[in-house]
């Protein structure tokens, strides 16, 4: 496994499953590793994973990782998912704040413009938007 390392990741989002005529079934999800770098994990064949490797969001995995080479993105990984284990799970109940402080590591944008220019002048694909004030909401 040339290139690749075992990370440890906090899981922040994942993606409904889709079909996939290359890997059966995939999700891509988000999270931030313990050394605090963004990772978009792809493909992640989630309704495939043994039970004991599906994990959830706010739940700490370790898993061995590669830059992906078809994604141009600096956070987009491949993981190997025979490496996937599931660690613990950061609850809502107490862990607020805990949940909180690794949100903050996440680049914070507060409209789409600045977003598009983080984009373009850092290369930046992952991002947390949050909107002073939301006008409307329209879905098509």
């Amino acid at each position: 496994m040339p290139n690749s390392s075992i990370e440890r990741i906090i899981i922040l989002a994942k993606t409904y499953p889709s079909p996939s005529s290359k890997y059966m079934e995939t999700s891509c999800v988000a999270g931030i590793s313990d050394k605090r770098l963004m990772r978009r994990l792809y493909p992640v064949p989630f309704r495939l994973l043994e039970d004991k490797q599906q994990f959830s969001k706010w739940q700490w995995i370790d898993v061995r990782t590669r830059k992906a080479t078809q994604d141009h993105r600096a956070e987009s990984y491949r993981l190997y998912v025979d490496t996937l284990a599931c660690g613990e799970k950061i609850g809502n109940k107490q862990n607020w704040a805990f949940r909180q402080a690794w949100i903050e590591q996440i680049p914070l944008f507060n409209s789409f413009d600045t977003i598009e220019r983080a984009r373009i002048d850092d290369g930046l694909s992952l991002a947390l938007l949050r909107p002073k004030k939301v006008v409307k909401l329209e879905i098509v």
